[in-house]
């Protein structure tokens, strides 16, 4: 220790410690900036909160749990703290790490905050997220994202047209009569039991119309509400809430128009009954269905895109403190010439398909974009060719892209044969949980563990002395369980459901000695 520029250096002993002088903040000196310098070979443990998100609001006196989601390369995590506004209110030693705070101030903003100690006494930098105590108004937002989800049925015959370039709400000539239009949104992204303050769908002008008109909005009855098909009379044939908005069109007089003229009456009473169903779920869809007498024509998503319907929503936060934090995904395809040979699809990593597109019937070089909001975790993109030439370069220069929105390109690619995977992760947390998953080496010192599946013990067959190892139970989240010792050779898991699957790590006096 260099101590020329000291005029004297004291001593310590256990007895007498060393404490920091309170006057004295060594972490922010006036001077400048601490730099901290980490052993490589040393792994910190890491964490990430999970639940409240980050910027929500909650109420006040209302119980809020605070989740987390814990990673260790070399060992396991031993104990979180728990903090509000720096101030500890919970050390917890047991997974999967939560802790409770109930909020007694309203109109205020509160820092919350975790940090994570491991085995080897290691210590995680930060977890921090803000919430705010009190009702604040958000915006949700969903577009016609598809071509089949604004549709027309007509009246005569029942007929669905699913492809039509404009809407005609609800006259269209003397040919086709009166119709039926159902306009399916995706993704409504509104927690259950939230308070809804406003809801309008939004149109734009695709003909001028100033006849009288008179239409009728209803939504359907469910909690998520089911995919448009072609079958006759899909829209009518629908249970719909018994509730209706009326709406009388002022003309549109203005090819483009996209204004207050062009906007529903309010229809928050009936995203209000839906969101309060039992079933309802954050990203379900809803229906409307507009009927009626007159001429309005608006633009499709067939017709442009851009300017297709789009259902807006004002409301408070309801029972929002669990949501899964989510993200929004797009997947944008530039076709080449056949793009009926393309298809692709989104999958989590336990195999659910959470996005997929097939048949598609666009022209060369012609692009389509379609979103979606994913848990925040990693998931695999996966795009096939069935002729075995990927989308580019012979016959067109098509392109995939899979882009977050922060507008960063997380994967993509043209040439490819009959098919191509891209894994990709939305937080830098969960690329390194995965690439730690994959870079494990199971059961590297070849020891053999029985029986599979475990009813109550897990067994070691080789003769060893397990006095000092520790197994560490993971769920298939890699949500550490529990940590239990390994005695003479046995693991004993009575206690945990046996109609779950576990992941084992087993750990002697020094290293990981085997995954199971």
């Amino acid at each position: 220790m260099k101590v020329g520029n000291a005029t004297t250096v004291g001593s310590v002993t256990n007895d007498d410690p060393f404490f920091m002088p309170t006057n004295i903040d060594i972490w922010t000196p006036s001077n400048g900036s601490v730099v901290t310098i980490l052993n490589p070979n040393i792994y910190i443990p890491e964490i990430e909160i999970k639940s409240p998100l980050n910027n929500a609001s909650i109420e006040v006196n209302s119980k809020v749990n605070i989740s987390t989601k814990v990673l260790d390369a070399d060992g396991y995590v031993k104990e979180v703290r728990f903090y509000v506004n720096d101030s500890l209110i919970k050390i917890d030693k047991n997974p999967p790490f939560d802790a409770s705070w109930i909020p007694i101030v309203d109109k205020k903003l509160y820092k919350l905050k975790a940090i994570a100690f491991d085995n080897e006494t290691n210590e995680s930098f930060p977890s921090e997220i803000s919430v705010f105590v009190g009702d604040v108004t958000r915006t949700m937002i969903a577009k016609i994202t598809r071509s089949n989800d604004d549709a027309e049925e007509y009246q005569s015959s029942g007929k669905i047209y699913m492809n039509s370039s404009d809407l005609e709400m609800t006259y269209d000539g003397i040919y086709r009569g009166n119709q039926h239009v159902g306009l399916l949104f995706r993704n409504i992204n509104i927690p259950k039991d939230a308070a809804i303050k406003q809801a309008y769908i939004q149109f734009t002008v695709d003909e001028i119309n100033s006849s009288s008109t008179s239409l009728n909005i209803k939504v359907e009855n469910a909690s998520n509400a089911t995919e448009i098909s072609p079958l006759k009379y899909n829209i009518t044939s629908r249970e719909y809430n018994r509730k209706k908005v009326s709406w009388n069109p002022e003309p549109w007089s203005s090819i483009g128009a996209s204004e207050e003229g062009q906007r529903t009456p309010d229809l928050s009473s009936l995203v209000q009954d839906i969101v309060n169903k039992s079933n309802w779920k954050y990203g379900n869809r809803i229906l409307f269905y507009i009927s009626g007498k007159g001429e309005r024509t608006a633009e499709s998503y067939d017709g442009n895109v851009s300017k297709a319907p789009q259902l807006v929503v004002k409301y408070t936060k309801g029972i929002d403190g669990n949501i899964s934090f989510c993200k929004e995904v797009s997947v944008k395809l530039i076709f080449d010439q056949y793009a009926s040979e393309t298809s692709c699809k989104m999958k989590n990593l336990e195999g659910e398909i959470l996005m997929s597109g097939s048949e598609y019937s666009k022209n060369k070089e012609e692009i389509i974009i379609s979103s979606k909001c994913l848990p925040v975790d990693c998931y695999e993109f996966i795009i096939n060719d069935t002729s075995g030439d990927g989308i580019c370069c012979d016959f067109g220069k098509g392109l995939y892209q899979v882009i977050n929105s922060d507008k960063e390109v997380l994967a993509s690619g043209n040439i490819f044969g009959s098919h191509e995977v891209k894994t990709i992760c939305l937080s830098e947390f969960n690329a390194k949980y995965l690439e730690q998953t994959k870079s494990s080496k199971i059961n590297s010192v070849g020891l053999l563990l029985y029986p599979n599946p475990v009813v109550n013990k897990i067994k070691i067959k080789e003769r060893i002395n397990t006095l000092f190892w520790t197994a560490i139970i993971k769920d298939i989240n890699g949500k550490v369980i529990d940590l239990v010792p390994v005695i003479n050779g046995e693991i004993d898991l009575t206690y945990i459901s046996s109609s779950n699957f576990y992941f084992i790590e087993i750990f002697d006096e020094k290293k990981l000695t085997v995954r199971y």
